[in-house]
Order: structure tokens, then C-alpha cells, then sequence
């Protein structure tokens, strides 16, 4: 089992300490450019266009074939029997 002085301990320490002090620094400097990005950064709700709906507008053949659908129900609820409707 090999030993370790109190030096080399010592020496380890002090190389962890200025590591983590680096670490600390850099970290502050992320967090500083973290914040002038958010700053620079434009409100993305404020360029957002509203969405507006268009009336919908049926074709002709769509009307069509609805006022078919409403005879053959008419017809249907009249006679007590099912009608079949062709496009």
C-alpha cells in the first residue's frame, strides 16, 4: 500500500482548490453571458401574428350534396324508411 505525505496531500489540496476557483470563475462568466443573450433576446410573443380565422365557404358541390342529404332526411322521416343518397 503506498503512502501519501502530508505534502503531497497538501499540494493536491491547494491544485483542487485553484481548479474548483477557475471553475467558479468560468462559471460566472456563463452566467453573465447567459444573461446579456436574455437581454439582447426580443420578446418572441410580441412578433408572434395573430392567427385570424377565415369564414369557411363551401363549394357549390358541397351545398349541393348537403341539400341532398337534408331531402333524403326529410324524405326518410316522412315514409319511416332509409334513403340512400348519391353523389
Amino acid at each position: 500500500m503506498a503512502r501519501t505525505t502530508k505534502l503531497e496531500l497538501s499540494q493536491t489540496l491547494a491544485a483542487l482548490g485553484a481548479e474548483v476557483q477557475a471553475l467558479r470563475v468560468k462559471c460566472a462568466e456563463q452566467a453573465a453571458t447567459i444573461e446579456v443573450l436574455k437581454a439582447a433576446k426580443p420578446n418572441a410573443q410580441a412578433e408572434r401574428k395573430v392567427f385570424v380565422r377565415r369564414e369557411y365557404q363551401p363549394s357549390a358541390e358541397q351545398l349541393a350534396l348537403r341539400e341532398a342529404m337534408a331531402a333524403a332526411k326529410a324524405l326518410a322521416m316522412a315514409s319511416g324508411r332509409s334513403v340512400r343518397v348519391g353523389a
